[in-house]
């Protein structure tokens, strides 16, 4: 434990500098040590039975895969990413695991790919922050498939489920807004004016007006 928080802390500060040789390095020394772990994801190859991944490995795939996502080695990080998703975890984790699953599809333009784990996301969304994500994360891909009118009604609902007193937050999603608003500039074309700002069918059964209630209506999709 003690060499994984230190691995932990290292590659931290080795991301901040933008060194990710250094950062991959240091998490590799410490999922090395996890050799009873290690046993288990390479069962996932050849179908044998699996168990439960000590909480300690399956944070240091997770920081790995996210060096992988921030370095551009997109397929190593989808790889590691979805060898986690065979295993069962704790609902917090299997957050992380499906949002690093959806930006590894944002980064790789892998757009229905991307539909079907924010799907799961919204699935295991719980409080109002997860929904924020979700939209957000929703707006990205449908930018990214020139389904420009959708992403900004994703992301309009991602600003209205925001408190108006997170600046910092709201200040990055009317970024985004103006950034989807600009593309629609860029590609005129790809777009029959006048519009509605209509969702497509994958998003109108995720609509909700964000009270609590509405969490938790679909299934939990366990891994």
């Amino acid at each position: 434990q003690v060499l994984d928080y230190i691995a932990h802390i290292l590659s931290d500060m080795h991301l901040e500098l933008g060194d990710f040789a250094g950062a991959e390095n240091f998490l590799k020394t410490a999922i090395s040590c996890h050799g009873e772990d290690l046993k288990k994801m390479d069962s996932v190859l050849t179908g044998s039975s699996r168990t439960v991944l000590h909480t300690d490995f399956v944070k240091l795939q997770i920081e790995l895969a996210d060096c992988y996502l921030k370095s551009f080695k997109i397929e190593k990080a989808h790889s590691i990413l979805e060898k986690l998703t065979t295993f069962k975890f704790s609902m917090h984790t299997q957050k992380s695991v499906i949002e690093s699953l959806v930006k590894s599809c944002l980064k790789k333009g892998w757009f229905e790919d991307g539909k079907t784990y924010l799907g799961s996301l919204r699935s295991l969304a719980s409080n109002t922050k997860d929904m924020i994500i979700f939209w957000k994360l929703s707006a990205k891909n449908f930018n990214n498939a020139k389904e420009y009118m959708t992403a900004i009604y994703c992301i309009d609902k991602a600003i209205l489920l925001t408190s108006i007193e997170s600046f910092s937050e709201l200040g990055k999603l009317y970024l985004l807004r103006g950034n989807f608003l600009h593309s629609i500039l860029l590609h005129p074309n790809e777009i029959a004016f006048p519009c509605l700002l209509e969702p497509e069918t994958f998003i109108k059964k995720f609509d909700f007006d964000g009270s609590e209630e509405d969490f938790g209506n679909e299934n939990v999709v366990h891994f």
